[in-house]
């Protein structure tokens, strides 16, 4: 009796413990069913989805400033010292190449015109004489010291004379009128570009000297872009590869193209500079010396990916809900786990590619896949 007893005992032990078994492994299944009822759906703004090619892009992220090429700025001195006598620009003012920007009066201008006019009359007397010993000593009628001596000064005259020429000429006056001696009290200071004006350090009856900086010019169309990149990252750097600048005032950003990569670290950022031609420069404000935050796109590729409203991050792992059935004003979905890949603006990469089903991509952080 007693061993009939223990067989029926662990027979309903048996029974008990596989039915809980049974039940346990039951739940385990289901556990990865979440059930959603169309009131739910309704008032957490859900909605359903499915995965999307889309381009990713692999970026460095560096920053830099607005520069100039070096044609595309000017900093004005005045070749020769003394006085402003005239402005004919304001500052922040559009210039255009060769247009007269300042007029400077003082001796130096008037002594410098002197100079010229005595060297040159000395030298058309020095050349005649010149030329009738060279004469003479063809003929053997003079000593070769006498000619080599006349030789010598003319030459020396010449080169003075060539000199100073070439000063008149450079600060825009003519070396015939001041031969006939027609001096001029002042001299125009010209732009040697086109740009915009700004830095101005001068006014009317200042004082200049050749030292001075009297102000800048920058032209807009010769703006560029320099880039401050980490030697870890310099190997990805490419000549035409495409940069993008955000724009803080605005939603838009400016591109540009890198133009040159560097080949030696700055000893003050530590960082390598790189150059960047900016597309389109007429429209697109840019200002020099301006800090720029930049992305330099490096590889773009076409992804799976879906919203980062869908991917839903549990302790380490990363899941999505996939639709598993829509009936009776119900839905219920299964948890998926995924691998995920690159962020990209509101989208996130997703490395799994055999899922076709529909996704809840909005409003899954409503639910606790926890429990």
């Amino acid at each position: 009796m007693t061993n009939i007893r223990i067989i029926v005992y662990a027979a309903i032990f048996s029974f008990i413990t596989f039915s809980c078994g049974t039940e346990i492994e039951k739940q385990d299944e289901i556990s990865d069913l979440i059930e959603i009822s169309q009131q739910q759906f309704d008032e957490n703004a859900m909605q359903l989805g499915k995965i999307e090619r889309q381009v990713f892009e692999s970026i460095v992220k560096s920053t830099g400033t607005i520069t100039t090429t070096p044609l595309g700025n000017a900093k004005i001195n005045a070749p020769l010292n003394g006085l402003i006598k005239n402005i004919f620009f304001e500052n922040g003012q559009f210039i255009k190449k060769n247009q007269v920007l300042l007029e400077i009066a003082g001796n130096e201008i008037i002594d410098l015109q002197k100079e010229f006019a005595v060297v040159s009359a000395n030298l058309k007397r020095l050349k005649a004489d010149y030329e009738r010993i060279k004469l003479l000593y063809n003929e053997k009628a003079v000593a070769e010291k006498d000619f080599l001596l006349t030789e010598a000064e003319y030459k020396a005259n010449l080169a003075n004379y060539n000199g100073l020429k070439l000063k008149i000429q450079t600060i825009g006056l003519s070396p015939d009128k001041i031969e006939d001696g027609n001096f001029q009290t002042s001299y125009l200071l010209k732009s040697p570009i086109e740009g915009f004006v700004f830095n101005q350090k001068t006014s009317i009856g200042a004082d200049v000297g050749v030292q001075s900086e009297l102000l800048e010019i920058i032209n807009p169309d010769l703006l560029q872009i320099k880039l401050a990149i980490f030697s870890d990252d310099i190997s990805k750097i490419k000549t035409g590869q495409s940069v993008r600048i955000a724009r803080r005032s605005s939603k838009d950003s400016i591109y540009a193209e890198i133009s040159a990569v560097g080949i030696s670290i700055d000893d003050v950022s530590k960082s390598i500079p790189c150059y960047a031609s900016v597309f389109d420069k007429k429209n697109t404000l840019l200002i020099a010396n301006m800090y720029v935050e930049a992305d330099v796109i490096t590889q773009k590729d076409t992804v799976n990916s879906l919203p980062k409203s869908a991917v839903i991050k549990t302790e380490n792992k990363y899941y999505i809900l996939v639709l598993s059935k829509q009936e009776n004003d119900k839905y219920v979905f299964e948890k998926q786990e995924v691998r995920i890949g690159r962020e990209q603006n509101d989208f996130i990469e997703i490395l799994d590619t055999n899922i076709e089903e529909q996704i809840l991509i909005k409003g899954g952080y409503y639910l606790n896949l926890n429990e």
